[in-house]
């Protein structure tokens, strides 16, 4: 069965290293049954301080797991190294010229949002319009209108859920608390520079958006072509 989501390193001396993403209809990853996790993605290793789930229902953290999944022992290099990315999906292709870290970081934070972490839920419409390596803007504008489109439908069904963005600093909270935790446990394990610094520039992004968030949506209307206020 094809992927939904083909990522390709490709480096200067010409090796290159495929990563494929396979996720059902639901959006979750699907993990291989003979897929051994290794032993950082216990629940209760470096378990983040705001998981509410328990090691005997969920013995694995979820994200974790396709993060391991993911990486797999692959020797995608170092942070800084340059890669010529390729993301395929059935409809289209991205060519990317970047560094390990920011390709990763993208990767990690696709893998991450298909998983079933209760934190993460929030980003699963964006994993499946994925947009690789997107800009702090492009992520805001598609974070804060699946988020209004989400309240809109909750609304049609319950007309007493309010159509906001009042929400939405709390969902990257909780994702930098995520980040950080996941962070630690990607200390345990040898040779993960990339993958740990991936982590950093999706933490880095999560905070920025959500102490900009404020300032930032003002300015999206001059991005939509709307007039500022109090301008003719």
């Amino acid at each position: 069965m094809p992927p939904e989501v083909r990522y390709i390193f490709r480096y200067r001396d010409g090796a290159e290293e495929c990563v494929d993403i396979h996720h059902d209809a639901s959006g979750t990853l699907i993990v291989p049954p003979t897929f051994e996790p290794p032993d950082w993605t216990a629940l209760e290793c470096e378990q983040c301080s705001h998981c509410p789930l328990n090691a005997r229902q969920n013995p694995r953290c979820p994200v974790a797991v396709n993060i391991a999944l993911v990486c797999a022992d692959r020797p995608l290099g170092e942070s800084h190294t340059p890669v010529s990315l390729r993301v395929v999906t059935p409809q289209r292709e991205y060519r990317i010229e970047t560094t390990v870290q920011r390709a990763m970081s993208a990767l990690l934070g696709l893998a991450g949002a298909l998983s079933s972490c209760p934190y993460t839920r929030p980003l699963r419409a964006m994993a499946l319009s994925h947009l690789p390596v997107a800009t702090e803007r492009e992520s805001l504008v598609r974070m804060t209108s699946l988020h209004l489109l989400s309240q809109y439908i909750r609304q049609q069904q319950d007309p007493s859920v309010a159509v906001s963005l009042d929400d939405l600093p709390q969902v990257y909270k909780d994702l930098a608390t995520l980040n950080h935790g996941m962070a630690r446990r990607l200390r345990h394990v040898k040779g993960t520079d990339a993958a740990l610094n991936a982590i950093v520039l999706l933490d880095i992004l999560s905070r920025d958006i959500r102490i900009e968030l404020d300032q930032a949506v003002p300015r999206l209307g001059e991005y939509l072509g709307m007039t500022p206020t109090g301008q003719d």
